[in-house]
């Protein structure tokens, strides 16, 4: 898994939403980057595949704090089409094979104070941004955020981010396997 976790990202004492959980990999990087130091966790994965061995690990874990949500972040509650593969990049798609719940990350953090997002969900990040305004305004998490699914996407996510923050800062980073490119991401730091 890549590492978000690093000197960008909030340590200790944080609530993390993780945004594309997948099987648990980023949770676990999560606390091993923290420790027992953290309040809570919101591990939200859409693919059912993933998902039944996200819920797998957090149990086997015994990991203390971690609410797990078997559905997609968007822009509004609704019903999605779903390419589920059971992989890294299961997405929403028009094509899809299954349908799947979606919500909005305000919905589902309620009033829980946020520290950190992270953001891996094969080009449904915009969306997932738009439902979670609310949360943005209130807490000004920092993010870590894939910006590499869609070609807009290195303009389009800074200016939303840009007009809900004001005054922060911008890091690209490579990360992950060196044959992966044009993986990369967004970390976001409010000043």
């Amino acid at each position: 898994p890549k590492p978000y976790f690093n000197s960008l990202t909030t340590r200790g004492g944080a609530v993390y939403v993780d945004c594309g959980a997948f099987t648990g990999d980023t949770v676990e990087k999560f606390i091993e980057w923290n420790g027992d130091n953290y309040k809570k966790i919101f591990a939200i994965e859409a693919d059912p595949k993933n998902f039944a061995e996200l819920e797998k690990f957090i149990r086997e874990k015994n990991y203390r704090d971690v609410k797990i949500f078997n559905c997609g972040v968007w822009h509004e509650k609704t019903i999605l089409k779903f390419n589920s593969e059971g992989k890294m990049t299961s997405a929403v798609s028009d094509s899809g094979n299954v349908q799947i719940p979606v919500d909005t990350i305000d919905n589902i953090v309620g009033d829980e104070f946020i520290s950190l997002i992270k953001m891996d969900i094969e080009g449904a990040e915009l969306n997932a941004l738009k439902g979670a305004v609310k949360t943005l305004e209130r807490c000004k998490p920092i993010l870590a955020i894939s910006a590499y699914h869609r070609k807009e996407d290195l303009i389009t996510l800074p200016q939303f981010i840009k007009n809900i923050y004001g005054d922060c800062k911008f890091y690209l980073r490579k990360e992950g396997e060196f044959m992966a490119l044009t993986e990369f991401d967004m970390y976001v730091v409010p000043q």
